[in-house]
């Protein structure tokens, strides 16, 4: 049984049925994409380990929809202990969500399910926007002790326009350490379109997230939680991975165009286009950029293509 389903309930919650509504709008607003999805979908449970955006982490929240899509329920994101009291605490618990490694995740582990977590916080969410794209966790290892403790793949993930949802004016991180605030909290100052974060909506950034190949811990001999020097290579191993497609996707960005090695998959009713290496999937309703796809099928062909990867599309509920 999913961690979402409530027997007697009715079915999903509706903390569960907004936070999906929400997350699908934001899909559209940002012109969402994601490549390299089969990596998550493929295989048993994996720890899904990504940057963290601007404020919030956008792209890994949108993941957390089309996960639910693909998979009947959302995984199971590691969220600030600040969360985990009074009414916030019981949606974050509706949600699937958790606080620390306990038996809520090890029997979410149990069912085969995933977790998601963004070692960054907001070390990057609350930066300068001088200071973009730039993975920045630490020396934080908690989620390498959680994969080695339930013996998880880490699968990196990364994304462009993350850092251009909001303009912040200073390290928000470093403000609130140096003001001593509880538990931790950032101090951060930052303007979206219609003026002060949060009460101003995002920039309209386009987002495309790049999912990179899960990478095995076990694969050079059994690691240890508890050997330093293990974990601080295995941490840089990770690290450098999440950079690397940070790069990839702003790159790809810069220059205004998908990748000639993607399938551009679009929202149904539109036609498919690319090569047949990786796939790119859109939001519901998205327009392409126009952009031709070398390796692209012609018009005559595009219903066949739209037909054998129609399963692979972000389908609205």
């Amino acid at each position: 049984m999913r961690s979402q389903r409530h027997p007697g309930s009715g079915g999903t919650p509706a903390s569960v049925r907004a936070w999906l509504r929400l997350w699908r709008l934001s899909a559209l607003w940002h012109r969402y994409t994601v490549e390299g999805l089969d990596h998550i979908i493929d295989g048993g449970p994996k720890l899904i380990v990504g940057y963290h955006g601007r404020l919030l982490a956008w792209d890994l929240c949108i993941l957390t929809t089309i996960l639910h899509d693909r998979l009947g329920y959302l995984p199971h994101g590691v969220v600030h202990g600040a969360f985990a009291a009074g009414p916030v605490g019981r949606v974050v618990d509706e949600l699937g969500f958790v606080t620390s490694d306990g038996p809520k995740m090890a029997d979410a582990v149990a069912r085969g399910e995933h977790l998601l977590v963004a070692p960054g916080g907001d070390r990057e969410a609350c930066r300068s926007h001088r200071d973009r794209y730039r993975v920045d966790w630490g020396e934080r290892h908690g989620y390498l002790r959680l994969a080695i403790r339930h013996r998880l793949p880490i699968v990196p993930v990364a994304a462009s326009g993350v850092d251009d949802t909001y303009i912040g004016l200073h390290n928000g991180h470093a403000l609130g350490r140096r003001l001593a605030m509880p538990g931790r909290l950032p101090v951060w100052l930052a303007f979206g379109p219609l003026g002060l974060c949060p009460f101003s909506p995002p920039f309209p950034a386009r987002i495309h997230q790049i999912v990179g190949e899960p990478i095995d811990l076990w694969e050079h001999g059994a690691p240890s939680a508890d050997d330093r020097d293990t974990l601080e290579r295995l941490h840089s191993r990770v690290t450098e991975a999440v950079q690397a497609l940070l790069d990839r996707a702003t790159a790809t960005a810069a220059l205004g165009r998908q990748s000639t090695e993607h399938w551009v998959e679009r929202a149904p009713g539109r036609k498919s286009t690319g090569s047949k290496e990786h796939r790119v999937e859109r939001a519901p309703g998205q327009r392409s950029t126009g952009s031709r796809v070398k390796g692209a099928p012609d018009q005559k062909n595009a219903a066949r293509h739209d037909e054998r990867y129609r399963d692979a599309r972000v389908h609205p509920r």
